[in-house]
């Protein structure tokens, strides 16, 4: 059955995390025992696995991961460790969430730390140990084991209502909500064929890097990555 794997690694304190998560997910996933039958489960597992493998290496720096696979053009399995996201948008223009953000300030990440003798701090937003803003991660050796690898998995069966995919770093989400996002990729991708108004997937590029800019235009300092499928 066709796979397709989409992921976006937002990195800090450097890039050989994000990289190696970008150069090996998707071997990491496929030499898993429980792919291709479980695929979420074979996703978990090459997470908290290339977790291991990169800290083991020696390396200091950490990476967000967000990574999609979309099995047969139907269904979505989703794996996410930090706060990049991926949302569906659909014909109606609402919004379905695939991941949600880990931050250290979530009652249950909060909980989680604690009970591993770390602690939560505030310090401009809320920081584990008073260093880093999100929960999860590749890497961040000297923050383990409070800053987790594990992703939590989402599932979904597209139907014919739904329009597109999303999967962006914190620079979008930080400034604006998945709504907002949603309607400028549709403006952005709309064209018209036989006198009817359609989304043209040629265009995805274009939004993208539109909806790059729009979040630069709200005031967002950060650097962007962004996937429109």
């Amino acid at each position: 059955m066709p796979l397709t794997l989409f992921g976006i690694f937002d990195g800090h304190g450097g890039d050989k995390a994000s990289q190696f998560c970008a150069d090996w997910i998707s071997a990491y996933i496929r030499n898993d025992e429980a792919y291709p039958y479980d695929l979420g489960y074979a996703m978990k597992n090459a997470f908290t696995s290339i977790d291991d493998d990169f800290v083991r290496s020696g390396q200091t720096d950490g990476s967000t991961a967000c990574a999609v696979t979309m099995v047969g053009g139907r269904r979505i399995v989703c794996a996410n460790a930090g706060d990049s996201r991926a949302i569906v948008v659909r014909k109606d223009g609402s919004v379905v969430r695939l991941s949600r953000d880990h931050k250290p300030g979530m009652p249950d990440e909060t909980r989680r730390i604690s009970d591993l003798g770390g602690r939560v701090i505030y310090w401009g937003r809320w920081r584990v140990e008073g260093l880093l803003a999100v929960s999860r991660s590749v890497g961040d050796a000297s923050l383990k084991p409070y800053i987790t690898a594990e992703p939590e998995i989402c599932e979904y069966d597209t139907g014919k209502d739904d329009w597109f995919l999303i999967v962006s770093s914190d620079g979008v989400w930080d400034v604006m909500d998945n709504e907002e996002a949603a309607h400028v990729v549709i403006a952005s991708s709309f064209a018209m064929e036989d006198g009817e108004l359609h989304i043209d997937t040629d265009r995805f590029k274009w939004a993208a890097r539109n909806l790059c800019e729009h979040a630069r235009s709200c005031g967002s300092s950060d650097n962007f990555s962004v996937l429109v499928v």
